[in-house]
């Protein structure tokens, strides 16, 4: 999935893989890279921030954002390291904010002066939601929710 702007920022998200290859009782969290460059702050970082089910579920925002049929304002996850919010639209664009907090931010040693939360405003038609929703899912075939195992006494 890649979101980019006028102005520059950019904001990518891939599936690197599951947490854990053989489940260990998080079967479905997944390890999620963010390349991102919100006004002069670039970073990369990885984290197990998203499981296979929030990744759908974002898909499926982005879809009916595209549809201008959302049926909620912002996305808010497990973990809360990424945050989706729909700020305005009128049918050709909407304005989506991707606010990153947590592991995800970019690491106080490398940008001292970054804040808890790091945020970027992105002007998205609905060919550019389609093809963020598209990407998200065809990552989807690649790391399929698994069944959930019973944790061991």
């Amino acid at each position: 999935m890649f979101f980019e702007d006028r102005s520059g920022d950019r904001f990518g998200l891939r599936i690197v893989g599951y947490q854990f290859a053989e489940g260990q009782g998080a079967e479905n969290w997944l390890n999620i890279e963010i390349d991102a460059a919100f006004s002069s702050v670039e970073w990369k970082a990885t984290d197990p921030a998203l499981e296979t089910f929030e990744v759908a579920e974002l898909a499926d925002w982005l879809d009916a954002l595209a549809a201008g049929t959302p049926t909620q304002d912002a996305l808010r996850f497990t973990e809360p390291n990424l945050v989706f919010e729909r700020l305005a639209g009128d049918g050709n664009e909407v304005r989506v904010r991707v606010r990153v907090t947590g592991e995800l931010r970019p690491q106080p040693d490398i940008h001292p002066s970054s804040r808890t939360e790091l945020s970027a405003d992105f002007a998205l038609d609905a060919d550019a939601l389609r093809r963020a929703s598209r990407s998200l899912r065809e990552q989807l075939q690649r790391f399929p929710p698994r069944e959930e195992s019973e944790p061991e006494d």
